[in-house]
């Protein structure tokens, strides 16, 4: 996943604007980047944790679109049977 899919989901799932989406991004990686510079390690854990929980949620949505594809699907064939 790349910088602009990743926004573009964390917008879809979340709800909100794509311009909210991707300031939630570059805040992101803007704070991880300074964490390696100042090689804080706490900071870089915090930073990962959350990149870790923001991945976690986005491939939720994604099983969450895919039952309900596969939920239509169903209810078509019994429709047709």
């Amino acid at each position: 996943m790349n910088k602009s899919e990743l926004i573009r989901t964390l917008a879809e799932e979340r709800k909100i604007s794509m311009e909210e989406a991707t300031d939630i991004v570059k805040i992101f990686f803007d704070s991880m980047k300074e964490a390696l510079k100042n090689g804080n390690i706490e900071d870089i854990r915090a930073e990962i944790e959350a990149y870790i929980t923001l991945e976690f949620y986005i491939w939720l949505y994604f099983v969450r679109v895919f039952e309900l594809e596969r939920s239509k699907g169903e209810k078509l064939l019994f429709r047709l049977l």
